[in-house]
């Protein structure tokens, strides 16, 4: 059974199940990780720099989380993005695809602005 609404637009289904393929849910997925992970960076490597200043993140364990949790972040928004790519050549309409497609650019935009004017 449908719940219909407006007269213009179409009828919503009336179950909650998912029509998305696989590879667009794990796009998305992948694309939230990554996400996560570099927030849970910035957060670490925020906090020890507050309470220990830069040298509580150089050379220590700090520094080496924050550097392998931002080669993980990367790595899962290729992946994301990758897979959100060949989820839109498929011609699978979802409104929550921009987020894998946005991700991996954006990260790499964040670190060449870090690179350049913060870790010198």
């Amino acid at each position: 059974m449908a719940v219909h609404g407006m007269p213009h637009l179409p009828a919503l289904p009336d179950d909650q199940s998912e029509t998305h393929t696989l590879m667009a849910r794990w796009a998305v997925g992948l694309a939230e990780l990554a996400i996560g992970v570099l927030v849970a960076v910035g957060v670490l490597l925020g906090v020890a720099g507050l309470t220990g200043g830069a040298d509580a993140i150089d050379d220590t364990w700090v520094g080496m989380l924050g550097v392998a949790g931002i080669y993980a972040s990367l790595v899962t928004a290729a992946l994301g993005w990758l897979l959100a790519i060949g989820v839109r050549i498929k011609h699978e309409a979802w409104t929550l695809l921009w987020l894998p497609l946005a991700t991996l650019p954006t990260l790499i935009v964040l670190l060449l602005l870090g690179e350049f004017f913060i870790w010198e």
